[in-house]
């Protein structure tokens, strides 16, 4: 096991104190440049420390109305459980508890693909459904549904025999 400054130990320990996880604190440190130890050494040093968490709470001061921020600019959940370093249910609790309109789970492009972009893309603008697909990083056949979905008149109807 290598040896760890004291730098290091009391700054992973502040960290976890802070409300930061542990493999959340080893990320952070490995980031800064210091030689970060592994998550159940840090672990150890908190409880060493007498900072062990023995309740069951919120960890970082995450608000519900900060989740749905991101939430509603179509960002992944995964991702924001990422960037806020929480689990993905945790996200869910918070969007539940402020009464956030969920977006449905199998629909994957539905956010992005709305009627109002499709209207401006495809009609306005003139794009075509491949530039389209390419830019939000789906399939033609995706944009195609969605503009029939949405109602939006087709540049080339298909012929019918």
């Amino acid at each position: 096991m290598p040896p760890y400054s004291a730098q290091v130990r009391a700054r992973t320990v502040r960290l976890y104190e802070d409300g930061l996880s542990c493999r959340a604190v080893a990320d952070r440190v490995k980031v800064e440049g210091l030689t970060s130890p592994h998550y159940v050494t840090i672990l150890r040093w908190a409880r060493e420390a007498g900072k062990g968490r023995r309740l069951h709470g919120h960890r970082l001061p995450l608000s519900g109305e900060t989740v749905q921020r991101s939430y509603d600019r179509g960002t992944p959940v995964g991702e924001i459980a990422q960037r806020f370093h929480v689990g993905i249910s945790t996200v869910y609790k918070r969007l539940h508890e402020v009464g956030a309109k969920m977006r449905p789970s199998r629909i994957k492009y539905g956010h992005v693909l709305t009627e109002r972009r499709l209207r401006d893309l495809y009609l306005k603008r003139n794009a075509r459904a491949e530039d389209i697909a390419a830019t939000f990083g789906c399939d033609v056949g995706t944009v195609y549904n969605w503009l029939r979905r949405n109602s939006v008149p087709l540049k080339r109807p298909r012929r019918s025999t």
